[in-house]
């Protein structure tokens, strides 16, 4: 007969296999012409997929996630 697991472990099991920190990094944007971090709080969105950058008025395609068309990074 096969054993169920436990899932009423506790609050901090969980948070170990979750590291917050690579999750909350992953919400910010970095703008492709003036290289500042974006946070979420400050993401203009220009519509669906475009969105402008508060520091420089730059414009880019939200799935760029900083890189430039065509850069290696």
């Amino acid at each position: 007969m096969a054993q169920m697991c436990d899932v009423r472990k506790s609050p901090d099991a969980i948070t170990e296999k979750i590291n917050l920190q690579k999750v909350l990094a992953s919400l910010y944007i970095i703008c492709i012409e003036y290289q500042a971090k974006i946070e979420p709080s400050q993401i203009l969105r220009v519509n669906d997929y475009e969105i402008k950058c508060p520091f420089c008025d730059e414009r880019f395609h939200s799935s760029t996630k900083g890189e430039r068309e065509g850069s290696d990074l």
